[in-house]
């Protein structure tokens, strides 16, 4: 039998076919190098060809040679790479990116914060209104403005569904690629995750998202969560960091009828607090009691919380505990109640909610968290005697400025409830009052004040808060 060809080291493979064998560069010049020495002095075969080489003979023979090929084979291959870089570099298009700690200089971003979603549903602000969109310019100590001029200002938008991980760190920026990979475009086979007229026409910096809805709820993804995404829908040089929302869950819509509501309104009916199953023991027990709404449930609470507390068989204080905690978490607004002492000329001013937040000494206005420790003595004994008397009570003023300001001046002067042109000082002197609780008596005589609006009625602002001035006795 023959013996086995030996394989030199730079040969491929023991096939005899035209790919065996074949040589990389250095391994042809290593062969070269070998060949030479070879042809310089007689030898017996021996592995690599070097076996009656040795000792000194063999360092004298190869460096010269060694030396010289390392030096230019390095050299060639060396020059070869640098070359095949700069060439891929210039033949890359240009990147608009910016590095991940370096914030670009503008942004597209959702001023305002969704309410929660459900498919089939228009998306929408928490407050009803539409989503606003906008392109900002980062500015020093993190602030941002609108950007309402130039060509930014009239860019076009595109809104996409992102999955709910993205940017799971907070980080202040990415790259339009991470961006884009984490675009969501719905199941297979499936209508169009997204609809609506998504590409919106910035002006001014601003535009509005009229009309989106999701037609696929979020349950098929791994975070179970989306966010919207905002990106230009063409670049215009300048690096426009993609605005992105909060993560959200879309749920069906006809689930919808079940939902708790975070936080919940004043007009609420009970059952959407937590705790309180629809049609429930809880839900029925309120009912029977005339409580039909978040709203009357907290005026219950704020009146008496043992009475509303019998109310149920059996009320664990844990549930107890997150219903109010629950409720508590929705906005009073600013209407108020005042209630007055004719004899005294002393009020208590109450919110929708029936919670104290200030009292009226004389013509003076003091908050909840300003009444001395000798007056809060007298305030809480006669605070609850005002409880007992609040029957077809009216709101009769609004807080303006931390101050209350009576309706009929609104109705008379045409001013908002949200306006914020009346100062302090021209309503309700502030914290300064002549009177002390042991001047005032403690009769407990309570009376609704009911104003109405008339022409009769109507005063001057301006006199209004002179006549209310207190005196610095």
């Amino acid at each position: 039998m023959a013996s086995p060809k030996r394989l030199c080291p730079w040969s491929g493979s023991r096939d005899d076919s035209d790919d065996a064998g074949q040589l990389s560069r250095p391994c042809k010049r290593w062969r070269s190098l070998v060949m030479q020495v070879r042809g310089s002095r007689t030898m017996d075969q021996g592995v690599f060809g070097f076996s009656g080489i040795i000792g000194g003979d063999l360092m004298t023979l190869f460096q010269p040679l060694f030396s010289n090929m390392v030096q230019r084979v390095v050299s060639e291959e060396v020059g070869k790479a640098i070359s095949r870089h700069f060439n891929a570099a210039a033949a890359a298009p240009p990147r608009l990116l910016v590095g991940w700690k370096q914030r670009p200089r503008y942004q597209l971003m959702f001023r305002n914060v969704l309410k929660p979603v459900y498919t089939m549903m228009k998306l929408e602000a928490k407050d009803g209104s539409a989503l606003q969109v906008a392109i900002v310019e980062n500015l020093d100590n993190d602030q941002t403005r609108i950007v309402r001029f130039g060509h930014l200002s009239s860019v076009r938008a595109e809104v996409v569904v992102l999955h709910g991980n993205f940017n799971a760190k907070n980080e202040e920026c990415w790259t339009p690629e991470e961006f884009n990979k984490h675009i969501v475009w719905g199941r297979e086979k499936s209508a169009k995750l997204l609809n609506g007229d998504l590409t919106l026409k910035l002006s001014g910096g601003e535009a509005f998202l009229g009309n989106a809805n999701f037609t696929d709820n979020s349950s098929f993804t791994s975070t179970k969560k989306f966010r919207l995404g905002l990106r230009l829908v063409n670049a215009y040089g300048e690096r426009v960091l993609e605005g992105i929302t909060e993560p959200f869950r879309v749920k069906e819509r006809r689930v919808e009828g079940f939902e708790k509501h975070y936080p919940p309104l004043l007009g609420d009916e009970v059952w959407r607090l937590e705790r309180i199953g629809k049609n429930g023991a809880y839900h029925q027990a309120l009912s029977d009691s005339g409580i039909d709404t978040v709203q009357k449930l907290l005026q219950s609470y704020m009146k008496n919380e043992q009475k509303l507390l019998k109310t149920f068989t059996k009320m664990p204080p844990a549930a107890w505990k997150a219903i109010i905690g629950h409720a508590m978490t929705c906005a009073v607004g600013d209407d108020l109640y005042l209630y007055e002492i004719k004899e005294n000329n002393m009020g208590f001013f109450f919110d929708a909610i029936l919670q104290l937040v200030g009292v009226k000494f004389g013509n003076c206005y003091k908050p909840l968290d300003q009444v001395h420790q000798v007056e809060k003595n007298l305030v809480e004994s006669m605070k609850k005697v005002a409880y007992e008397n609040m029957k077809d009570i009216q709101y009769d003023h609004k807080m303006i400025n931390h101050c209350p300001v009576p309706l009929h001046m609104f109705h008379t002067k045409g001013l908002s409830g949200s306006s914020d042109v009346l100062p302090n000082q021209q309503i309700l002197d502030y914290g300064q009052c002549s009177r002390f609780p042991g001047e005032i008596s403690t009769s407990q005589g309570f009376e609704s004040t009911k104003r109405f609006c008339s022409s009769q009625q109507a005063i001057n602002v301006s006199s209004h808060a002179r006549n209310m001035k207190c005196s610095n006795g």
